[in-house]
């Protein structure tokens, strides 16, 4: 809106221009627009048609009578003929300071008769007849109040009030007023009213008050006695892409009104009729039937009086129960809107067709205001939805998972939400938030819908999210060896069901993972890029039923293999870790206490089954080879448990073949005694010279063909690399370590590994299939290579 001047004077000419637009599918009919000033109808302008898309100014001139700061509304379609898809943006609201001028003249109004309408159109003798009064301000001025005398053959019916008239405006702008007659016996009736008729209103022509019409009268109409005899009305519905459970047919009884009709612009009189139902008469609704054509449906309707005349139009209704909690109201256009239909005595047919404001649904997005909540965390569900014709619904879902293994299914349920327009992309925002507040879960699923003004919907991408753990606090004393939480240890979650809080298990883990020492010549150091993993594995012991204790498994994996290279073939071997395992001792449901800790190494004759108690010394016995790989004899090694800041502290011996718990008993094991010198029994008789003697040639014999061995595995390997070194290379090994919270939310979500070096860079894409345990699946999608190596593989 704009206007001039921006601060009017009492009796000047203000000029007005609005714009409206069409922001619709379909070209609007005419209507009318409303100028209000301070709630009063003061002027009134017609409006023609307006093609979608299209925008049209309107100027209005307006003269304030009166000073102060005036509230203008401008309020198009004001008489509400126009279906459209949005109704509340049909007005424009705002004030204008009226600063004291000149008094002005006041202007009078006019209340010109023009006619009278009535129902019905054929009047029979008994008939209850409405009367209506057609007047119009022809003035310069709002009419006050006044009253309406009705009179037949010059005899008064009756009198009725009618409100304010804008001036240019008609009686039936601002109210439907009527009088009720009923003519007894057939024949000419000379029907008036008189507008004004206590000339209570100080008009320009008071000469132009009365009406007079003739009406005809017929004889009574004496019903003719019940027949047997019933018709139906049936037809064809097309182009409905809607859920037909919400189209029923609505008929009723009616008949035809008629009446003058005058033109908002020129002021003609037009005589025109139009279908009603009759009054006291309550519609019914039918169902439709699908067909054999995509989106035609029948329907049938019997049981009718043949002479009768009804109404049939298409119309929406609800569906009922929980199924139809997403239905969204669909709008469009019929074509025709409604049929009037009269038997005369036989069936008849009646086809509509659909025509929707549009069938383009909104998009709709889920997100949350924290995607890693912790455990009891609040978290606030966002649902947005886009759309060019705007939102008129939204809808949402969650199903929660609990930590005890139960699930609550959700239940659809509307939530409100604000709506914004962006007129750079000519859409609609809308955004609903819903706060999700409980205790002890573990994921949730949300669904969402939303349905735009036209009738459309659009279900969301379901969203997962999970709840981490909650916080645990872990006391430890006696230096490391007893462990107590505010959790209890067993209990849910337990989602690989063996009785242990899987939200425990992951901290306790952590907890007591021991510290490993390297050796001072371990190649690792030199590595440090490198990633060095511990596998651990806890259960209960002996049974999930019935525990005594607590089993912590732990396997350290290393990125390479960083071992001498070794020809012998005793068990010594590159770089790797035996199983270390902690048996702790249950005290209650918050208490372990650590009992014992095992370690296995090497193999063989030589082969370790270290058992160390947690408290004092242990010792523990193992094998030493002889080159034949035999055992020569038993050593014992001693030692205690050491600890650092409550943690149980081990030693890697070199190259990592094996963790002991003292740095002396590392450097003290030994694995291999060949026996060079003939110690032992070797010199008590000739023949068991002459034995270890052999022994010691065959041993020697032995070590010499395993480095010949070595030598030529070693030069037929280069040999084969010349000739296949461009043939795909081993580049590296990356671990990846993927725990249950971990798996859940990777579920259908690619992942990527980077291998990448001097030369190359190769990607490889996987995905989580399923994470339920015993049955994780992981899929390896694919391998993508940004440059090739150098060496053409």
């Amino acid at each position: 809106v704009s206007f001039s001047p921006k601060n009017p004077k009492v009796g000047e000419k203000v000029d007005l221009t609005f714009v409206i637009s069409n922001l619709g599918n379909f070209t609007s009919g005419a209507c009318r627009g409303a100028l209000l000033i301070e709630k009063t109808v003061v002027l009134l302008t017609g409006v023609t048609d307006l093609p979608p898309g299209e925008s049209r100014k309107i100027e209005l001139t307006w003269t304030p009578v009166s000073a102060g700061t005036l509230e203008i509304v401008f309020y198009i379609d004001y008489e509400n003929n126009v279906r459209e898809f949005k109704e509340d943006n049909n007005y424009l609201k705002f004030k204008v300071e009226v600063v004291p001028g000149i008094p002005i003249k006041p202007e009078k109004p006019d209340l010109e008769a023009l006619g009278i309408s009535w129902e019905p159109e054929r009047i029979s003798a008994g008939d209850n007849v409405k009367l209506k009064p057609l007047i119009r301000n022809t003035g310069s001025s709002l009419s006050p109040p006044c009253t309406v005398e009705f009179k037949v053959n010059g005899i008064h019916i009756g009198s009725t009030t009618i409100p304010r008239i804008p001036a240019g405006g008609q009686l039936e702008d601002v109210a439907d007023i009527s009088l009720s007659w009923v003519p007894l016996e057939a024949g000419t009736y000379q029907v008036s009213f008189f507008a004004d008729a206590n000339n209570e209103v100080d008009e320009v022509d008071e000469e132009n008050n009365e009406v007079v019409v003739s009406i005809e009268v017929g004889p009574k109409i004496i019903a003719p006695p019940p027949t047997a005899t019933m018709a139906f009305i049936a037809g064809y519905i097309e182009n409905f892409p809607y859920n037909s459970d919400t189209l029923k047919i609505e008929l009723c009884a009616a008949r035809q009104a008629c009446g003058f009709r005058i033109d908002p612009i020129t002021g003609e009189r037009t005589w025109y009729c139009t279908s009603v139902c009759i009054e006291g008469t309550v519609p019914h609704r039918y169902e439709v039937m699908p067909t054999q054509i995509f989106r035609k449906y029948y329907y049938s309707i019997g049981g009718l009086d043949p002479f009768g005349s009804y109404i049939v139009r298409p119309v929406y209704q609800r569906c009922e129960g929980q199924e139809c909690v997403l239905e969204c109201e669909w709008r469009g256009l019929w074509n025709p809107e409604y049929a009037f239909v009269i038997m005369e005595g036989g069936s008849k047919s009646a086809n509509f067709t659909f025509q929707p404001m549009g069938l383009e649904p909104p998009t709709v997005d889920i997100s949350f205001s924290n995607e890693h909540p912790s455990a009891n965390e609040d978290v606030e569900i966002s649902v947005s939805a886009r759309d060019d014709k705007g939102v008129e619904k939204m809808f949402i879902k969650v199903d929660v998972s609990y930590w005890d293994g139960s699930v609550t299914e959700g239940v659809w349920r509307e939530i409100s939400f604000t709506s914004s327009y962006d007129s750079s992309s000519r859409m609609y925002h809308a955004l609903g938030r819903e706060e999700f507040s409980q205790d002890n879960v573990r994921s949730i699923v949300v669904n969402a819908v939303g349905c735009d003004i036209e009738g459309n919907r659009r279900i969301s991408s379901p969203r997962v999210l999970h709840f981490g753990c909650p916080d645990i606090n872990f006391r430890f004393s006696m230096n490391g060896r007893m462990m107590e939480s505010d959790l209890p240890i067993f209990g849910f979650p337990d989602r690989d069901g063996d009785g242990l809080n899987d939200c425990w298990e992951d901290a306790a883990m952590r907890q007591v993972n021991p510290y490993i020492e390297l050796d001072e010549y371990e190649d690792l150091l030199a590595t440090l890029g490198d990633h060095v993993v511990n596998f651990a594995r806890i259960t209960p012991y002996p049974s999930r039923e019935n525990p005594t204790h607590i089993l912590f498994y732990y396997v350290v994996s290393w990125s390479s293999d960083y071992g001498r290279t070794v020809v012998v073939t005793f068990e010594e071997h590159p770089g790797d870790t035996e199983p270390l395992i902690m048996a702790w001792s249950v005290v209650d449901d918050h208490t372990i206490v650590l009992e014992y800790v095992y370690i296995g190494a090497h193999g063989g004759c030589c082969k370790r089954y270290d058992l160390w108690s947690a408290y004092g010394t242990s010792c523990n016995d193992a094998g030493v080879c002889s080159f034949s790989q035999e055992k020569v004899f038993e050593q014992t090694l001693c030692s205690n448990l050491r600890f650092r800041n409550n943690r149980l502290y081990l030693y890697a011996s070199e190259d990592k073949h094996a963790l002991y718990p003292t740095c002396e008993i590392c450097e003290n094991v030994l694995l291999v005694e060949p026996d060079f010198l003939g110690t032992g029994d070797c010199g008590e008789s000739w023949e068991s010279f002459g034995i270890c003697l052999a022994d010691i040639i065959v041993g020697i014999w032995n070590f010499l063909v395993e480095i010949v061995k070595a030598l030529l595995s070693s030069i037929l390997s280069f040999i084969l690399h010349l000739f296949t070194f461009w043939e795909d290379d081993h580049l590296e090994d990356q671990i990846v370590m993927l725990d249950y919270a971990t798996l859940q939310r990777m579920t259908e979500e690619q992942q990527e590994i980077h291998f990448q070096r001097g030369n190359y860079h190769y990607i490889l894409y996987w995905h989580v299939e399923k994470y339920m345990f015993p049955y994780v699946a992981i899929v390896l999608d694919s391998v993508y290579s940004e440059v090739a190596d150098d060496d053409w593989g």
